[in-house]
Formats: structure tokens, C-alpha cells, sequence
């Protein structure tokens, strides 16, 4: 399995000669209880995944605003919905716009998914050094454009899943976990990030799929708690994918052996 040669890939150039506070392996492998884990992780340095939770949320609908309103004036006429009805009362829509709005609707998605990557980068870095902050987030936006084609043939992709009925779609779902993480922390292209994740997973798809179908509902748990709870769940998702991207990609030195986890 290809390895990173050392600790370059991490802003701050984290501990290049070993492994400090960082924590062992288990192997390949899908672990549920890294659910608990993750919460710890956030529960623990709450400076960096619960204000980095929020942090995703406002940067990405301050972004969309805009998108919003250009895409409303392109299918309704005008900034609301509403702007132009039929003679039922119905908003008139320009389906002639519908190809431009969904080619717009993906650049906040990109947003928000570089914001993923910079939670899981975190939790990456937590698990090599032993240590992140917050400026290790904002990371995630590095290779934008290669991740914006990540984003894209992964949705192409979930929606052919959707077409040959929801199995497949959840099949491609999960194989495609680790593709946004690839192109942001490996700098691999779309279609060697989306090759890479499957290949890596490829042994593991349908328990990886089940996890991350459950880890997922996790994640939303938090929207019982007056919605402040997001928060605390949310990032509990994107820790998971980063701890078991680190299983399968293995220790960063080669030749380390390292200690495995209880």
C-alpha cells in the first residue's frame, strides 16, 4: 500500500522524526466503536471540531446566499420562488436555466465538503502528532478545484446508484468515502482519488457502507438538542472517515512499528 513519506502534508509540518503523542493502529478494518472515540475527540478539543462544526456551517451558507439568489433569479425571474406565478398560482420556473443552477449548486457543495476534509484533516493530524488546531482546518481547501471534481463524478456517480435502485447507490457511497480526503491530503485528481478509495476499500465496502449509514445518523442525533447539539455530532462523522482512512493507509514512516490499539 502506497504510504506518505513524512509529515509535509500537514500545515504546521507536525513531528517529522516519529510519532510523539500520536496514536497506534489496528489495521484495515471497519470499527463502530471508533463512534465513541470520535466524540471523545470532539469532546476534548472542543476549540477545534465545535468551532470548526460552525465555522463549516456559517462559511458555507454565507456562501450560498449569493448562489441562492442567483439561482432563484434564473429559474423563478427573481430572488424568491415566487417571484413570477402562472395563472394556478404556481411559481413559473425556466426549466431552460435548470443545467446553469445545478452547475452553480455545486460550487457551495465544494465549500462545504472542503470544510468535511478540514474536520477529518484535523482528526488526521490529532491521530499522527497527537495534537491539531483549528488553522489545520482550513486546509481542506487546498487542491479546491481537483476537489470540486471529486464532488462532482461523485455525485454522477450516487446518482446512477439512485437510478439502478438505492443499493447500488449506498454501495457507491461508501466506496467513495475516502475520495474527498484523497484529493485534499494525497493532491490525487478526481479519478485516482475516487480509483484509490474504492481500491482501498474495495474488501471492506458493505460493513464500511453499514458504518457509515449508522455513523451518519449519529452525526444528525444532535439536531434533537435544540439544534445547538449539531455542534457536538456533527463532526463525529468526518473523525470517523479520517481514523479509518489512517487504518488503511497505514503508519506515514516507513519501517515503524507501531504499538496497536487495545
Amino acid at each position: 500500500m502506497e504510504t506518505p513519506p513524512n509529515y509535509t502534508q500537514y500545515p504546521r509540518g507536525g513531528n517529522s522524526g516519529g510519532f510523539g503523542g500520536g496514536r497506534g493502529y489496528r489495521g484495515p478494518g471497519v470499527y463502530f466503536d471508533y463512534i465513541g472515540e470520535a466524540f471523545n475527540m470532539v469532546r476534548n478539543n472542543m476549540g477545534v471540531y465545535v468551532v470548526g462544526a460552525l465555522l463549516a456551517l456559517v462559511i458555507f451558507y454565507t456562501v450560498q446566499f449569493p448562489f441562492s439568489i442567483l439561482e432563484n433569479t434564473i429559474l423563478y425571474g427573481g430572488p424568491l420562488k415566487g417571484a413570477q406565478v402562472d395563472a394556478n398560482g404556481f411559481p413559473k420556473i425556466n426549466f431552460a436555466g435548470l443545467p446553469v443552477v445545478m452547475l452553480l449548486s455545486i460550487i457551495p457543495g465544494a465549500v462545504l465538503q472542503a470544510m468535511y476534509c478540514g474536520i477529518s484533516l484535523c482528526a488526521l493530524e490529532e491521530a499522527d502528532t497527537g495534537k491539531t488546531n483549528l488553522s489545520t482546518m482550513f486546509s481542506g481547501f487546498r487542491n479546491f478545484l481537483p476537489l470540486l471534481g471529486t464532488v462532482v463524478l461523485s455525485q454522477i456517480l450516487m446518482t446512477f446508484g439512485i437510478i439502478l435502485l438505492c443499493i447500488p447507490f449506498f454501495f457507491v457511497m461508501g466506496a467513495l468515502a475516502f475520495a474527498p480526503l484523497l484529493t485534499v491530503h494525497e493532491a490525487l485528481n478526481p479519478i485516482e482519488a475516487i480509483q484509490k478509495s474504492y481500491t482501498m476499500l474495495k474488501g471492506n465496502v458493505a460493513m464500511f457502507t453499514l458504518f457509515y449509514i449508522a455513523t451518519a445518523i449519529v452525526s444528525t442525533l444532535g439536531c434533537c438538542a435544540c439544534g445547538i447539539g449539531i455542534l457536538f455530532t456533527f463532526p463525529i462523522l468526518y473523525i470517523c472517515i479520517a481514523l479509518h482512512y489512517r487504518e488503511f493507509r497505514g503508519p506515514l514512516n516507513q519501517g515503524y512499528v507501531a504499538p496497536t490499539v487495545p
